[in-house]
């Protein structure tokens, strides 16, 4: 629309209340705008770390003073100290999560229960779904096992896997000794995984309680490694009952032979036929040369020696660098002469076999 004044048309002037109704609707709507936007962008802050809203795979961290204690953190957080393993419905998640390999604790996070298990957790060795028969690695310090130290989970073929659990017990004291009535016991591991709150437990039992003994492969590599001890303490292998019998039937011109080669606490006896018919030999770890009255000191292959003589004597003792080889002779027609003879040729057999 416009209208005439003089010989110019001039376009007719806007009413001024309509420019003022149009900011103002502008700025309504601006303000509404940002009242919806901080609404959002603070629910979604509240929102952001909120359990209830975890899938399996998030992380999760404590937070004493919220309900529930926790919250979803970054898995690459300093304070993410759990993983989300399962989020399980409300009404059978309690039950269901101690079966869970990995399990740790569980919570209500809403309508459904969290169960979490601590961050690294490996579900393919973790030992709180252990059973009786399945085998575990415990950490050992001096002989003892770490009931502090969570044991893993093995193939009892691994050769990791040092003890087998005996018996699994739930809800037992912690001031008893629930173990004891479970022969073959070597070590316990116990906890407590079920906990509403991350920081306060006063629970006065343990939740689950596993009696271990040592398994098969432990017990295999017990025995060689007595075997082994008892190998490297034992007299009897500087010289057998053959090479003894070959040595003196040598010196005496007749067979004569060894019937036994015997371990005892300090020596190797090898008995011959006929009472107090015997050769003893040992190998000690004294050095110290002191010859005793009626001693005779002499020199074998370039080592110093010392002999007894007489009858119910006739011990002959070699010194090598680390020690010395002892050989006793009592045998019938066995003179001084013929027993350092015999002595001497066991201590040249047993040379090369005693300990560096």
């Amino acid at each position: 629309m416009s209208f005439y004044t003089g010989d110019v048309l001039k376009p007719a002037p806007r009413p001024r209340h309509r420019r003022l109704w149009i900011s103002a609707g502008v700025a309504v709507v601006v303000l509404v705008g940002a009242v919806c936007g901080l609404g959002w962008w603070a629910y979604s802050r509240a929102t952001a770390d909120d359990v209830t809203r975890a899938h399996a795979g998030d992380c999760v961290g404590a937070a004493d003073d919220e309900e529930p204690p926790y919250r979803l953190v970054p898995c690459g957080s300093a304070k993410a100290e759990f993983t989300v393993l399962r989020m399980l419905p409300g009404d059978t998640g309690a039950a269901e999560c101690p079966q869970v390999p990995g399990a740790a604790l569980w919570f209500t996070a809403g309508e459904r229960i969290a169960c979490l298990g601590k961050k690294g957790v490996d579900p393919k060795t973790a030992v709180n779904v252990a059973k009786e028969g399945d085998c575990l690695h415990m950490e050992v310090t001096a002989g003892v096992l770490r009931p502090d130290k969570e044991p893993l989970r093995l193939d009892c073929a691994d050769p990791r896997a040092n003890v087998v659990v005996l018996r699994r017990k739930t809800g037992v004291s912690k001031f008893d000794k629930p173990c004891e009535d479970v022969p073959g016991t070597a070590g316990t591991y116990g906890w407590n995984w079920r906990s509403e709150h991350p920081v306060v437990n006063v629970d006065v039992t343990i939740d689950v309680m596993l009696c271990v003994g040592p398994s098969e492969g432990a017990k295999a590599a017990a025995a060689a490694s007595a075997s082994a001890q008892a190998d490297a303490r034992s007299n009897c292998k500087f010289v057998t009952k053959e090479e003894l019998s070959a040595v003196v039937s040598s010196v005496m011109g007749r067979t004569l032979t060894a019937l036994s080669a015997e371990e005892r606490e300090y020596e190797c006896l090898y008995q011959f036929p006929g009472q107090y018919q015997t050769v003893r030999a040992d190998f000690g770890r004294t050095t110290e040369f002191r010859p005793g009255t009626g001693d005779e000191t002499l020199t074998v292959d370039g080592l110093r020696a010392i002999y007894g003589p007489g009858e119910g004597n006739r011990v002959l003792s070699v010194y090598v660098p680390n020690g010395n080889f002892t050989v006793i002779v009592w045998l019938d027609g066995v003179n001084d002469s013929r027993a350092k003879t015999i002595a001497t040729a066991v201590f040249r057999i047993a040379r090369p076999r005693l300990p560096a």
